[in-house]
């Protein structure tokens, strides 16, 4: 088992960078990155966090009922199940006053890559 790492997001800039363009002034306050720019890596992170999710749910499907029990299995082990942690995530993401941005996930994403590779991080 690899050590567990910890990531923290980075505390979000709030103020207005002002600049001027052909003389007139402009505000720009920065939003969030775009989720797009990371699709990829990001998809790869969702999938992975969905499939230890999954794992989590279907050991935790009891019921005396095997009908019951194989419906729920279905619907984890369905195509378009999403994981609580991938939900977490997502809806950080959507949340403007959440500081976790692109560049932690990045962080995220490159660890986790490493460590599928074998080549950890120190």
């Amino acid at each position: 088992m690899t050590e567990v790492r910890e990531f923290v997001s980075a505390v979000r800039r709030d103020e207005p960078i002002t600049f001027k363009l052909d003389g007139k002034e402009y505000g720009f306050r920065p939003p969030k990155e775009a989720i797009y720019v990371l699709i990829n890596g990001f998809e790869w992170l969702d999938q992975g966090l969905n499939a230890y999710d999954r794992d989590g749910a279907l050991a935790a499907v009891a019921t005396e009922d095997e009908a019951e029990a194989a419906r729920q299995r279905e619907e984890i082990t369905s195509s378009d199940w999403t994981g609580p942690s991938s939900t977490e995530l997502g809806q950080r993401l959507r949340d403007p006053q959440d500081p976790l941005d692109i560049p932690t996930l990045r962080e995220v994403i490159e660890h986790l890559r490493e460590v599928v590779a074998g080549r950890p991080t120190t």
